[in-house]
């Protein structure tokens, strides 16, 4: 069920954030069914525009022009519009809910979202950065190639029916030299409903990433504000890059903006040795909010001396593992093109510590993974990287955002 609802849940937030115009644009007939959508869309845009005084909910993928002084005076009839029109939209959205049913009865494979990791450098180095980024230097950092990542990619998609968000992270995902191809090919595939990228606004866009993010109609870009980090030194060029992306009519939102914009603390990354169910606890406390991939990439340079240094315990996990346990399979990761990873947490570590450790947390995406493995990862509560987070269950700590760090930290309490 927490593949389904996590469908439901990025089902909407593609409606929210697709860019039908340039759809019309380029598929005229397309207006038949989505001009009534966008009208609808744009009728919710402005509900949410005068009813902002009354409520902090933000029912669109995109920051919000500031409201008029006059707001006040019709904020409420706005804030009870808004609502009827929510009422008016239960049909459609249980359409949408009984088709993700359906599509799950008839053997659909439709991922709700997934992270894709293209390097983990970065222009920043956030003290509490939730990817681990502060975790990595120069002799452990990963960046994948275009091809690595793009072989990841065709052996993913061709192993399920649809996609409803990718999103494009790093690190900083714009240092890498050929995000305006990765762009390409997820604009080129059916299967892939939406996607974004997330940048820190510390560097620009070059033309050639502009002109891909322009060309296509399912993109939008992320923009993290950390105007409020108490220790930044580097220049962000947010303005500039909101009026650049607002040239190009490129959709785009603004993240930490609000005032009283905080991160949460995720302590220290370390491994605690709880329990079996100790671990699963701590899963389904956080409940994975997003599934991670990687290329296979700079795993050979790592996996081998921990291998090496342990090679009857190697062949004695190759030699047990059964059709039962899907993802307990160490050896298949030689020939895979990429891992999928319960969350960036994850797939971090896997950098930091290696594969075998996680042996059973992830996918490989290899000839033995089909629609069927992947749709049992979503089922599954067991998985070794969770030992290494806080108590998820605990009160969550508000800390200032992106606090840096000259340091890089280690895997230790």
């Amino acid at each position: 069920m927490r593949y389904i609802y996590r469908n439901i849940d990025k089902s909407r937030q593609a409606f929210l954030s697709i860019n039908y115009k340039a759809t019309i644009r380029k598929q005229p007939l397309c207006a038949i069914y989505l001009l009534p959508l966008l009208i609808l869309r744009k009728a919710l845009c402005t509900l949410e525009y005068y009813s902002q005084p009354l409520t902090q909910s933000k029912i669109l993928a995109y920051q919000l022009p500031k409201p008029p002084k006059l707001s006040g005076f019709i904020c409420l009839p706005a804030l009870l519009l808004q609502k009827l029109a929510r009422i008016g939209l239960m049909p459609l959205s249980s359409f949408m809910h009984a088709r993700i049913f359906a599509r799950f009865l008839l053997g659909r494979v439709d991922m709700p979202y997934f992270e894709l990791v293209l390097t983990t450098r970065c222009t920043l180095r956030c003290e509490s950065c939730n990817n681990l980024m502060q975790y990595f230097d120069s002799s452990n950092s990963y960046t994948c190639t275009l091809e690595g990542i793009a072989k990841t990619l065709e052996a993913l998609l061709a192993k399920i029916d649809s996609i409803y968000n990718v999103r494009i992270i790093g690190g900083e995902p714009l240092l890498f030299k050929d995000i305006d191809k990765v762009v390409k090919i997820l604009d080129s595939s059916k299967k892939v409903k939406s996607f974004d990228i997330v940048t820190n606004a510390t560097i620009l866009p070059k033309p050639a990433l502009l002109d891909a993010l322009q060309a296509s109609a399912k993109c939008f870009v992320s923009i993290s504000d950390y105007t409020k980090s108490p220790n930044l030194d580097i220049k962000l060029h947010i303005h500039k890059l909101q009026e650049i992306l607002q040239a190009r009519k490129i959709p785009h939102h603004i993240l930490w903006q609000e005032t009283k914009s905080a991160w949460f603390s995720p302590g220290k990354i370390y491994k605690r040795g709880r329990d079996r169910q100790g671990i699963v606890e701590n899963f389904l406390a956080c409940q994975m909010p997003c599934v991670s991939i990687m290329s296979h990439e700079t795993i050979g340079r790592s996996l081998p001396t921990k291998l090496e240094s342990s090679p009857k315990s190697f062949m004695a996990t190759t030699q047990n593992k059964t059709k039962a346990d899907p993802f307990s399979k160490v050896s298949s990761t030689q020939s895979s093109v990429g891992e999928i990873f319960i969350c960036p947490i994850a797939s971090s570590l896997s950098r930091l510590n290696g594969l075998e450790e996680f042996s059973g947390d992830f996918i490989s995406l290899d000839s033995t993974c089909d629609k069927y493995t992947i749709l049992n990862f979503y089922a599954k509560e067991f998985f070794k990287a969770c030992d290494y987070c806080h108590d998820m269950a605990a009160p969550k700590k508000p800390i200032p955002i992106a606090v840096q760090t000259s340091t890089t930290l280690k895997l230790t309490p």
